[in-house]
């Protein structure tokens, strides 16, 4: 797995897999896709900006039970959408790890989950 640079941003990078699967999230419709494309952008400039300091819990929180995960949180929007990551707090990077619509409580659970898998490789690569 690799880190890459997100475009655009000076201190927000992903995991290679990120954006195929935020993308998987929207199916076909290409206008709600560009519609939380510029909700994942908006979130990104804040946190690209404050960083750690951005989490009000409310759009950006710390997932319980992780030492090192956040989520941007779209509550209120039509799929519940969830963008999962790390910041690196020695450096400010913010790392973009996984991508899921929460329809059920299991699944940011289960995204917690494949984020904390891919921070561990990450850590250990």
């Amino acid at each position: 797995m690799q880190v890459l640079k997100t475009e655009g941003f000076n201190n927000i990078f992903h995991v290679d897999v990120f954006e195929k699967e935020f993308c998987s999230l929207f199916g076909k419709s290409k206008g709600e896709m560009k519609r939380y494309q510029n909700w994942l952008d908006r979130s990104l400039g804040i946190l690209d900006e404050l960083g750690v300091q951005a989490t009000d819990n409310k759009t950006f929180r710390k997932i319980s039970g992780y030492e090192d995960l956040y989520e941007i949180r779209y509550p209120h929007s039509k799929l519940n959408t969830r963008v999962l990551y790390c910041i690196l707090l020695d450096d400010g990077e913010v790392i973009l790890l996984a991508a899921t619509k929460e329809k059920e409580s299991s699944d940011v659970s289960s995204a917690a989950e494949l984020a904390a898998r891919r921070l561990r490789l990450l850590k250990e690569g």
